[in-house]
Protein backbone atom coordinates (compact mmCIF):
# COMPACT_ATOMS: atom_id res chain seq x y z
CA UNK A 1 0.00 0.00 0.00
CA UNK A 2 1.26 3.57 -0.78
CA UNK A 3 -0.53 5.14 2.41
CA UNK A 4 1.16 5.71 5.64
CA UNK A 5 -1.93 4.21 7.67
CA UNK A 6 -2.28 1.25 8.94
CA UNK A 7 -5.68 -0.22 10.47
CA UNK A 8 -5.34 -4.05 10.29
CA UNK A 9 -1.89 -4.94 11.67
CA UNK A 10 -3.50 -4.51 15.54
CA UNK A 11 -6.77 -5.31 16.35
CA UNK A 12 -8.59 -1.74 17.28
CA UNK A 13 -5.31 0.17 17.00
CA UNK A 14 -4.81 2.63 13.62
CA UNK A 15 -1.08 3.28 12.69
CA UNK A 16 0.34 6.38 11.44
CA UNK A 17 3.64 5.97 9.77
CA UNK A 18 5.70 8.81 10.04
CA UNK A 19 9.17 8.08 9.73
CA UNK A 20 11.76 4.54 8.71
CA UNK A 21 13.04 3.29 11.85
CA UNK A 22 11.69 0.97 14.39
CA UNK A 23 9.49 1.92 17.30
CA UNK A 24 7.84 0.26 20.44
CA UNK A 25 3.87 0.48 20.61
CA UNK A 26 1.91 -0.19 23.60
CA UNK A 27 -1.38 -0.79 23.44
CA UNK A 28 -3.23 -0.74 26.88
CA UNK A 29 -7.06 -1.02 27.80
CA UNK A 30 -9.45 1.63 28.68
CA UNK A 31 -9.88 0.45 32.21
CA UNK A 32 -11.03 4.01 33.55
CA UNK A 33 -13.90 4.08 30.67
CA UNK A 34 -15.23 1.20 31.87
CA UNK A 35 -15.50 2.17 35.42
CA UNK A 36 -17.30 4.77 34.21
CA UNK A 37 -20.13 2.78 31.98
CA UNK A 38 -20.42 0.75 35.03
CA UNK A 39 -20.41 3.77 37.17
CA UNK A 40 -23.71 5.40 35.21
CA UNK A 41 -25.13 1.95 35.25
CA UNK A 42 -25.31 1.67 38.59
CA UNK A 43 -26.65 5.44 38.78
CA UNK A 44 -29.32 4.79 36.61
CA UNK A 45 -30.73 1.33 38.54
CA UNK A 46 -30.35 3.59 42.15
CA UNK A 47 -32.11 5.99 40.70
CA UNK A 48 -35.00 4.08 39.65
CA UNK A 49 -35.77 1.68 43.09
CA UNK A 50 -35.15 5.23 44.65
CA UNK A 51 -38.26 7.08 42.13
CA UNK A 52 -40.08 3.38 42.65
CA UNK A 53 -39.67 3.88 46.87
CA UNK A 54 -40.79 7.59 46.60
CA UNK A 55 -43.68 6.99 44.61
CA UNK A 56 -45.31 3.95 46.57
CA UNK A 57 -44.09 5.01 50.59
CA UNK A 58 -46.08 6.93 52.97
CA UNK A 59 -47.07 9.79 51.22
CA UNK A 60 -46.86 8.97 47.74
CA UNK A 61 -48.85 9.74 44.69
CA UNK A 62 -49.12 5.35 44.64
CA UNK A 63 -48.62 4.37 47.74
CA UNK A 64 -49.18 0.82 49.21
CA UNK A 65 -49.44 -0.12 45.14
CA UNK A 66 -48.15 -3.58 45.61
CA UNK A 67 -47.98 -4.26 41.99
CA UNK A 68 -45.29 -0.87 41.19
CA UNK A 69 -43.75 -2.32 44.27
CA UNK A 70 -43.31 -5.69 42.61
CA UNK A 71 -41.22 -4.16 39.59
CA UNK A 72 -38.64 -3.08 42.36
CA UNK A 73 -38.37 -6.89 43.68
CA UNK A 74 -38.11 -7.83 39.59
CA UNK A 75 -35.10 -5.21 39.07
CA UNK A 76 -33.22 -6.56 41.95
CA UNK A 77 -33.35 -10.09 41.82
CA UNK A 78 -32.34 -9.60 37.41
CA UNK A 79 -29.18 -7.21 39.22
CA UNK A 80 -28.16 -10.21 41.78
CA UNK A 81 -29.10 -13.21 39.72
CA UNK A 82 -26.31 -15.78 38.75
CA UNK A 83 -25.86 -15.16 35.31
CA UNK A 84 -25.97 -19.30 33.51
CA UNK A 85 -24.10 -20.69 31.25
CA UNK A 86 -20.52 -18.81 32.22
CA UNK A 87 -17.47 -21.21 32.32
CA UNK A 88 -15.30 -18.48 33.86
CA UNK A 89 -14.31 -17.56 37.50
CA UNK A 90 -17.38 -14.70 37.31
CA UNK A 91 -20.79 -15.09 37.18
CA UNK A 92 -22.49 -12.35 39.43
CA UNK A 93 -21.95 -8.58 40.12
CA UNK A 94 -20.67 -9.59 44.04
CA UNK A 95 -17.52 -11.48 42.22
CA UNK A 96 -16.33 -8.33 40.26
CA UNK A 97 -17.02 -5.65 43.40
CA UNK A 98 -20.54 -4.41 42.72
CA UNK A 99 -22.90 -4.73 46.10
CA UNK A 100 -25.06 -3.02 48.11
CA UNK A 101 -22.27 -2.01 50.61
CA UNK A 102 -21.07 -3.72 53.76
CA UNK A 103 -23.31 -1.53 55.98
CA UNK A 104 -27.28 -1.96 56.66
CA UNK A 105 -29.98 0.42 57.60
CA UNK A 106 -33.22 -0.23 58.46
CA UNK A 107 -35.92 1.35 56.20
CA UNK A 108 -33.11 2.55 54.03
CA UNK A 109 -33.23 2.16 50.03
CA UNK A 110 -30.41 -0.59 49.33
CA UNK A 111 -28.82 1.30 46.83
CA UNK A 112 -25.68 -0.39 44.67
CA UNK A 113 -22.50 0.59 44.93
CA UNK A 114 -18.95 -0.25 43.50
CA UNK A 115 -15.65 -1.04 45.50
CA UNK A 116 -13.47 0.15 42.51
CA UNK A 117 -10.61 -1.61 43.80
CA UNK A 118 -12.30 -5.14 43.38
CA UNK A 119 -13.69 -4.31 39.76
CA UNK A 120 -10.18 -2.87 38.10
CA UNK A 121 -8.68 -6.39 40.17
CA UNK A 122 -11.57 -8.62 38.38
CA UNK A 123 -10.49 -6.73 34.96
CA UNK A 124 -6.83 -7.45 35.44
CA UNK A 125 -7.65 -10.97 36.49
CA UNK A 126 -9.98 -11.86 33.43
CA UNK A 127 -11.64 -8.95 31.41
CA UNK A 128 -13.68 -11.36 29.02
CA UNK A 129 -15.01 -12.95 31.74
CA UNK A 130 -15.87 -9.85 33.49
CA UNK A 131 -18.08 -8.80 30.10
CA UNK A 132 -19.55 -12.01 29.84
CA UNK A 133 -21.17 -11.23 33.65
CA UNK A 134 -23.03 -7.99 31.93
CA UNK A 135 -23.54 -9.05 27.86
CA UNK A 136 -22.73 -12.39 26.42
CA UNK A 137 -23.62 -14.58 23.19
CA UNK A 138 -26.22 -16.44 25.30
CA UNK A 139 -27.65 -13.69 25.84
CA UNK A 140 -28.35 -14.65 29.87
CA UNK A 141 -25.81 -11.56 31.11
CA UNK A 142 -26.94 -8.85 33.85
CA UNK A 143 -27.91 -6.19 31.31
CA UNK A 144 -29.20 -9.13 28.25
CA UNK A 145 -31.28 -10.10 31.04
CA UNK A 146 -32.31 -6.37 32.26
CA UNK A 147 -32.73 -5.31 28.65
CA UNK A 148 -35.44 -8.06 27.96
CA UNK A 149 -37.04 -7.01 31.41
CA UNK A 150 -37.46 -3.71 30.93
CA UNK A 151 -38.86 -3.55 27.21
CA UNK A 152 -41.85 -6.33 28.30
CA UNK A 153 -42.62 -3.82 31.09
CA UNK A 154 -42.57 -0.08 28.93
CA UNK A 155 -43.48 -1.83 25.59
CA UNK A 156 -46.99 -0.59 24.10
CA UNK A 157 -48.28 -3.73 25.38
CA UNK A 158 -46.23 -3.97 28.33
CA UNK A 159 -47.49 -3.26 31.77
CA UNK A 160 -46.33 0.07 32.83
CA UNK A 161 -48.17 1.27 29.44
CA UNK A 162 -51.21 -1.01 30.17
CA UNK A 163 -51.69 0.99 33.12
CA UNK A 164 -50.21 4.60 31.92
CA UNK A 165 -52.18 4.78 28.95
CA UNK A 166 -55.79 6.38 28.61
CA UNK A 167 -58.40 3.79 29.08
CA UNK A 168 -55.44 1.60 30.98
CA UNK A 169 -55.81 -0.08 34.69
CA UNK A 170 -55.14 3.29 36.26
CA UNK A 171 -57.92 5.14 34.70
CA UNK A 172 -59.83 2.25 35.46
CA UNK A 173 -59.20 2.26 39.09
CA UNK A 174 -59.65 6.08 39.15
CA UNK A 175 -63.29 5.70 37.60
CA UNK A 176 -63.56 2.68 40.06
CA UNK A 177 -63.16 5.25 42.91
CA UNK A 178 -64.90 7.99 41.59
CA UNK A 179 -67.95 5.30 41.40
CA UNK A 180 -67.32 4.67 44.78
CA UNK A 181 -67.12 8.22 45.86
CA UNK A 182 -70.32 9.37 44.13
CA UNK A 183 -72.16 5.93 45.82
CA UNK A 184 -70.57 7.35 48.96
CA UNK A 185 -72.36 10.75 48.64
CA UNK A 186 -75.82 9.52 47.26
CA UNK A 187 -75.51 8.51 50.92
CA UNK A 188 -74.19 10.72 52.57
CA UNK A 189 -76.99 13.27 50.55
CA UNK A 190 -79.35 10.73 51.26
CA UNK A 191 -78.94 10.20 55.37
CA UNK A 192 -78.55 13.94 55.26
CA UNK A 193 -82.28 14.60 53.98
CA UNK A 194 -83.64 11.43 56.08
CA UNK A 195 -81.74 13.69 59.24
CA UNK A 196 -83.63 16.62 57.85
CA UNK A 197 -86.80 15.26 57.64
CA UNK A 198 -86.29 13.81 61.51
CA UNK A 199 -85.45 17.24 62.56
CA UNK A 200 -88.12 18.82 60.50
CA UNK A 201 -90.73 15.87 62.47
CA UNK A 202 -88.96 17.17 66.00
CA UNK A 203 -89.85 20.24 66.11
CA UNK A 204 -92.92 19.76 65.03
CA UNK A 205 -93.31 17.73 67.57
CA UNK A 206 -91.59 20.41 69.97
CA UNK A 207 -93.98 22.94 68.85
CA UNK A 208 -96.98 20.24 69.40
CA UNK A 209 -95.73 19.91 72.88
CA UNK A 210 -95.16 23.14 73.48
CA UNK A 211 -98.70 23.93 72.39
CA UNK A 212 -99.83 21.11 74.70
CA UNK A 213 -98.27 22.66 77.63
CA UNK A 214 -99.59 25.81 76.71
CA UNK A 215 -103.26 24.13 76.68
CA UNK A 216 -102.40 22.59 79.82
CA UNK A 217 -101.18 25.21 81.40
CA UNK A 218 -104.48 26.89 80.24
CA UNK A 219 -106.67 24.54 81.27
CA UNK A 220 -104.66 23.98 84.86
CA UNK A 221 -105.60 27.72 84.85
CA UNK A 222 -108.86 27.20 84.84
CA UNK A 223 -109.65 24.58 87.28
CA UNK A 224 -107.85 27.24 89.66
CA UNK A 225 -109.94 29.85 88.59
CA UNK A 226 -113.31 27.65 89.49
CA UNK A 227 -111.98 26.63 92.69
Amino acid sequence: SNSNTIENAIGGVTLQLLSTGTSTVTVSNDDDAIVEDVQEFIDAFNAAVTEINGVTGTGGNLANDGSIRILESSLRQQIFGTVSGLSGPFDNLLDIGISTGSTFESGAVSLLEIDVEAFRAALTSDRAAVEEVFSNSGETGIGDVLETYLESITSTQGFLNQRARAGGSIDSQIESFENSIERVERRVSAYELRLRRQFTQMEQLVSSFQSSGAALGGLSGGFSGLG
